[in-house]
C-alpha cells in the first residue's frame, strides 16, 4: 500500500499552485484594496495599549472625534469621548 502516489502528489501540487496564484494576486492589488477598505470605515483605531492582565486601552477616531475605550474580560467597559481631534494639541 503506497501512501504517496502520483495522483496525490499532483493534487497537492495543484492545490499549492492555486494558493500561490491567489497570493500573487493579493500582493499585486494589496495597495488599492487596503485603501478601499480603510476609506470606507468611519472608525480608525489609532493605538492599543495593554494595561496588564486582560485590560486594554484603545484610542480610536470616530467621525472626527477621539474616543478612549478601556475594556477587559472580567471588568466593565468604559467609553470616554476626548477633545476634538482636529484641534492642535499643546505640547509643553
Amino acid at each position: 500500500m503506497d501512501i504517496v502516489t502520483l495522483d496525490r502528489m499532483l493534487v497537492i501540487a495543484g492545490f499549492i499552485g492555486v494558493l500561490l496564484i491567489l497570493w500573487a494576486i493579493a500582493q499585486k492589488y494589496r495597495g488599492p484594496l487596503s485603501q478601499k477598505v480603510r476609506s470606507d470605515s468611519p472608525m480608525d483605531v489609532k493605538q492599543v495599549l495593554s494595561l496588564g492582565g486582560d485590560t486594554r486601552a484603545i484610542l480610536m477616531q470616530v467621525e472626527g472625534q477621539r474616543v478612549l475605550v478601556v475594556t477587559g474580560r472580567k471588568s466593565g467597559t468604559s467609553v470616554v469621548t476626548l477633545a476634538d481631534a482636529s484641534e492642535p494639541e499643546a505640547v509643553a
